[in-house]
């Protein structure tokens, strides 16, 4: 199926595969982690090659607040 045929559900699904494995490349605290640069890199690059930019919104009426307790 050629790229630019893919709906949004099927290019985020692409980009998701593209971000499946990656090595954990960071130490710290006690743990091994992926540093949030190899992240961003590999999602910006999908998000790249599938023509798919996204932003965040947040849709009137959809947000909740609540108190939290510090105990």
């Amino acid at each position: 199926m050629a790229e630019e045929m893919l709906n949004l559900q099927q290019k985020l699904a692409k980009i998701r595969k593209m971000t499946e494995v990656i090595q954990k490349n960071r130490k710290g605290f006690n743990y091994k982690y992926t540093s949030i640069d190899e992240i961003l890199a590999r999602v910006t690059a999908g998000m790249n090659k599938y023509n798919v930019s996204l932003y965040p919104h947040i849709a009137p009426g959809s947000e909740v607040v609540e108190p939290y307790v510090y105990g």
